[in-house]
């Protein structure tokens, strides 16, 4: 899993119905782009709800790319409503992101290339441009993933705080996509 992202289904005890309502009080409505870079960010959500989905993103001061976008479905269930939820970095962020680890990972393999040839052929190279690519792309990876985990984690206690759910146990959380 190279891009952060977290699938996991809640429980509620609402009905569908009841479960949309309680999160549209909670999330406040996204007005554009400016309202995010311009917001004071009390920490809450703002986005789209419906009767049977959500689409939200946490409302923070300034701008952080590596929060999740947080998407869902809700749908009736035996005792309640269950809320599939998929949270994922938003598309321009992975792209930047592809684009960064690509460029990162083939400069190492080719500076890994110059690097063996010259100690093939018995020439002394200084292995510190493979070693400050090769932290270029560990770094990039390591960012995405402790930048997205906490507001992941954020996400999924809103939501369950909010619609008073639980995690589902027959399908858990953090499942590999």
């Amino acid at each position: 899993m190279i891009f952060p992202s977290r699938k996991l289904a809640l429980k509620s005890p609402f009905p569908p119905a009841d479960t949309a309502r309680l999160l549209q009080g909670a999330v406040r409505p996204r007005r554009g782009w400016w309202s995010q870079v311009w917001s004071r960010g009390a920490g809450n959500f703002m986005g789209e709800v419906t009767e049977n989905s959500f689409d939200i993103v946490r409302d923070i001061p300034g701008r952080n790319s590596f929060l999740p976008n947080v998407r869902g479905t809700i749908v009736s269930d035996i005792v309640g409503s269950r809320i599939n939820v998929y949270m994922k970095m938003h598309a321009s962020t992975t792209g930047f992101m592809a684009i960064w680890l690509f460029f990162t990972v083939f400069g190492l393999l080719d500076a890994g290339r110059v690097w063996y040839g010259a100690w093939k052929a018995g020439k002394h190279m200084d292995p510190h441009f493979c070693i400050i690519i090769g932290s270029m792309a560990v770094f990039g990876f390591l960012l995405m993933h402790f930048s997205f985990r906490p507001e992941a984690k954020r996400a999924e206690n809103f939501l369950k705080e909010t619609l008073k759910a639980e995690v589902d146990p027959s399908t858990g959380r953090d499942r590999a996509l």
